[in-house]
């Protein structure tokens, strides 16, 4: 979605953040777009949101540099915090993803208006198959499988090294998707991923 993009644009700009400073740098963000009007021009609602994120990237840009050591050269590993912080502004700050749901890229704007959901849990199962099948233990001790079906920002946390996720926690971002089963010739309703990061 152009929103998402753009603020991972900004988030992918050399010289991020970790761990204490990354939920410090969401929050401060999502406090600056909770004050954002949603009946505002797209444009400006966009302007607006990447403001919020880079003021307080800006705003803690020191600290995130030490406790990062970050090198300015190194964009691999800006990327992948970038990545991250995109992902925890979806799990983490209601108000970006109404605005990730309500704007869709141009290219998508005749498709149906999707509801994210999420469940947090231990990976007790991992297997593959047609797709990679994620077996999440919930607190309420009901398993529910997740399916990975397509690239997201993030997916590369499941896929990179699936043999180390398993009693992993973890929060998953999901939609209903209705996804073909060859044992029956016929399509199924499943759980498809479209966020993933590991949860303390």
């Amino acid at each position: 979605m152009r929103l998402f993009i753009s603020v991972l644009l900004i988030l992918s700009f050399p010289a991020l953040f970790a761990q204490k400073y990354t939920d410090k740098t969401i929050k401060q963000s999502c406090d600056c777009m909770s004050k954002v009007d949603s009946k505002l021009d797209v444009k400006i609602i966009e302007e607006k949101v990447s403001k919020c994120v880079e003021d307080a990237i800006l705003a803690n840009f020191e600290q995130l540099m030490k406790e990062n050591d970050l090198d300015m050269l190194d964009e691999k590993a800006s990327d992948k915090l970038g990545e991250t912080i995109a992902v925890k502004l979806v799990s983490k700050c209601p108000k970006f993803l109404e605005f990730v749901q309500k704007f869709p890229d141009e290219e998508s704007t005749t498709e149906k208006e999707v509801e994210y959901e999420f469940a947090e849990g231990e990976i007790s199962n991992v297997t593959t198959s047609d797709y990679i099948i994620i077996s999440l233990k919930e607190s309420s001790g009901d398993t529910r499988l997740f399916y990975l079906v397509e690239y997201f920002v993030g997916a590369e946390k499941i896929t990179d090294n699936l043999s180390s996720l398993k009693n992993k926690k973890v929060k998953i971002g999901y939609i209903s998707k209705k996804l073909f089963n060859k044992e029956i010739n016929n399509f199924t309703e499943r759980k498809a991923i479209v966020a993933f990061e590991f949860w303390n």
